[in-house]
């Protein structure tokens, strides 16, 4: 008996590696990429989702949010969000090859139900830059797990980008992708 499966990820959009250099291009128009939420940047670490550590949706940092808001950082269609808005993808608008940016709380285990987050968008809606995507209610996220209030932002886009991996993240000034500059 064969089982079909509907709506996975397109694994044809996983960056190319040649050695210790990622070979990627992005259209310049969205460059640079700034910031959904306040906080940290951090570390994959061991409590990390399997997600990030193995890069199913794309590469990127994780920000351990310390704002109530979560905003679009760009113009963008909500292509996936779950129930509980823990999970989501929005692709860029208005740029001439796909991009997909994914935003998930945590492992992504709340499907249905996070009490600490509100959704404003749903499927398909039209995002513009700079408005709210999620309320976050910031002692519930902080009375579970450390995880959980830990943002990983993957981006499937064929581009040499970089992002930090240290230092605050301010939402819509901090700079999370850009294009990587060739070092003489």
């Amino acid at each position: 008996m064969w089982i079909q499966l509907q709506g996975l990820p397109r694994f044809a959009n996983i960056p190319f590696y040649s050695g210790t250099k990622r070979v990627m291009t992005l259209p310049t128009e969205l460059l640079p990429i700034t910031s959904p939420a306040n906080g940290r940047f951090c570390t994959v670490d061991e409590h990390a989702s399997a997600f990030s550590r193995n890069q199913l949706f794309g590469q990127g940092p994780m920000i351990d949010v310390t704002s109530n808001q979560i905003v679009a950082p760009f113009n963008a269609t909500v292509k996936t969000i779950s129930s509980s808005g823990d999970f989501m993808q929005l692709m860029a608008m208005g740029v001439s090859a796909a991009v997909t940016l994914t935003l998930m709380f945590g492992h992504g285990e709340h499907f249905q139900v996070h009490q600490a987050l509100s959704r404003h968008v749903r499927d398909g809606d039209t995002v513009n830059k700079g408005q709210s995507l999620l309320t976050l209610n910031q002692a519930l996220l902080r009375a579970g797990e450390p995880h959980q209030s830990r943002l990983s932002l993957f981006i499937q886009c064929p581009a040499t980008l970089t992002w930090p991996t240290s230092g605050t993240a301010t939402a819509l000034d901090s700079i999370i992708f850009e294009e990587e500059q060739d070092k003489l």
